[in-house]
């Protein structure tokens, strides 16, 4: 159980790195 939460968290860990990245990708972009 713990190690399921830890895979979950860092599972969502890695998805909003990767939605920042995107984010300040956009944001070159766009300026």
């Amino acid at each position: 159980m713990c190690f399921d939460s830890f895979h979950v968290i860092s599972e969502f860990c890695a998805n909003l790195r990767d939605f920042s990245a995107k984010i300040r990708h956009s944001c070159i972009f766009v300026y």
